[in-house]
């Protein structure tokens, strides 16, 4: 929710899944220009969320959210398929870095 506000201000729009079975199904009738995915979901974890995903969508960048930051996490998330991991609660710098990086935009503080 603190990335949707955040990218609101900007002036993107954003949609929410609440669970990682919701992200997959809503990547099958939405194109999404980023994915946001948060590692602890009910139902289905953002790591086989993104493993779903990838199964038929390999260029939509997905950014992993969680509080785990220590290599051995952030070598998971790229296992699983994802583009870059950021830890949670959000990091500014790391937020900005991904803004700059996928669309040159950055944010303001």
């Amino acid at each position: 929710m603190v990335i949707s506000q955040i990218l609101k201000q900007i002036g993107f729009e954003t949609e929410h899944a609440n669970n990682g079975k919701e992200a997959v199904d809503k990547t099958k009738t939405n194109e999404y220009d980023i994915i946001f995915m948060d590692i602890q979901m009910p139902v289905m974890d953002g790591y086989e969320a993104t493993r779903q995903i990838r199964q038929v969508n390999n260029k939509t960048p997905i950014i992993a959210l969680s509080a785990g930051v220590m290599a051995k996490d952030i070598d998971k998330s790229i296992e699983a398929g994802m583009d870059m991991h950021i830890a949670k609660p959000i990091v500014y710098a790391e937020m900005n870095q991904v803004l700059v990086k996928y669309f040159d935009v950055e944010m303001k503080e």
